[in-house]
């Protein structure tokens, strides 16, 4: 490279477009190396119940034993039994009857099915070692003691993933209502939060929760624009209603409490959206109605999940 061009480089990376992009560089750069430093020194492998039963959920379903645990409660092999009892069937393990089915695969009926179903598209695409390999040294391992379990690890990193995408939808959104000021602090401080970064590495679905909600909010928000002032015609209208349905329903099957949401989504649309108010509220229920119904009918095909 002569010097001529080397002069024009530093000019346009100082005054030109070159900015921009060394910017951009620069915050992915504090990322990765946020999530580096917190994986290496504040990462701990999963230590509540409810992550772990959704964590072996997934891995039933990722090895074909459809949505089964082996977490047994005692008051689903009561509903277990009355619903086999109902059906006159009596399943057998062997030649043993078995109406509460907990000498083989015993059905989960107490865990929102979404998470567990994305588990296991992560374990069927990602290299999951569920056998505890202890080497003298590694990163799994210090002086022959397991520190970091690699499925625990990968799940965290893909947790890690979706906080980094609700970080960049709350930057944009931010950035959008209150100008870039309010956008960096936003992020800066959900970057920061040690308590949102110990949810990422616990194997729970807050994570997803999250983004979800920060996609609905984020289609409200158009939809209420829309309606002030309509820039993208009715069948953009129609879509941003169906979508909030749609997006309530996905965190209902998330964290059931969730799906109250849909009350005042609905109460939104039919407070704001004038004439057409009935037919965007019928769409947006609608939409909340047929995740679970099409999420049931899909699974049900492979394995009686939402027959309880």
């Amino acid at each position: 490279m002569n010097i001529d061009a080397f002069q024009k480089w530093i000019h346009r990376l100082e005054i030109g477009g070159g900015v921009r992009y060394l910017r951009v560089a620069l915050v992915v750069f504090a990322v990765l190396l946020t999530v580096f430093f917190y994986d290496l020194w504040g990462y701990k492998n999963m230590g509540s119940m409810e992550a772990m039963d959704a964590a072996q959920l997934g891995r039933n379903l990722a090895q074909g034993k459809g949505y089964t645990t082996k977490f047994i409660r005692p008051f689903s092999m009561y509903l277990v039994k009355e619903r086999n009892g109902k059906l006159g069937r009596v399943p057998q393990q062997g030649n043993l009857p078995d109406p509460m089915q907990v000498l083989g695969s015993h059905p989960d009926i107490s865990n929102p099915p979404l998470y567990p179903v994305v588990l296991a598209g992560l374990m069927a695409v990602l290299p999951f070692q569920h056998d505890i390999v202890t080497k003298p040294s590694s990163f799994w391992t210090v002086n022959g003691l397991l520190m970091r379990h690699q499925p625990d690890f990968l799940i965290a990193l893909f947790n890690q993933v979706i906080f980094l995408a609700t970080l960049a939808l709350v930057f944009a959104l931010a950035n959008r209502l209150f100008g870039k000021s309010v956008a960096w602090i936003s992020a800066v401080l959900l970057l920061g939060s040690e308590l949102l970064w110990r949810f990422t590495s616990s194997g729970l679905s807050t994570m997803l929760l999250m983004l979800i909600m920060t996609a609905l909010v984020w289609t409200v928000v158009l939809l209420e624009q829309e309606l002030r002032e309509p820039r993208w015609g009715p069948k953009a209208l129609y879509g941003l209603c169906l979508a909030t349905g749609l997006l309530v329903g996905a965190g209902a099957l998330t964290r059931y409490s969730f799906g109250f949401l849909v009350l005042p989504v609905l109460g939104f649309t039919l407070a704001f959206a004038g004439r057409r108010r009935w037919v965007l509220g019928v769409l947006a229920l609608f939409g909340f109605l047929v995740v679970p119904a099409r999420f049931s009918s899909h699974v049900n095909a492979r394995n009686t999940l939402f027959e309880w």
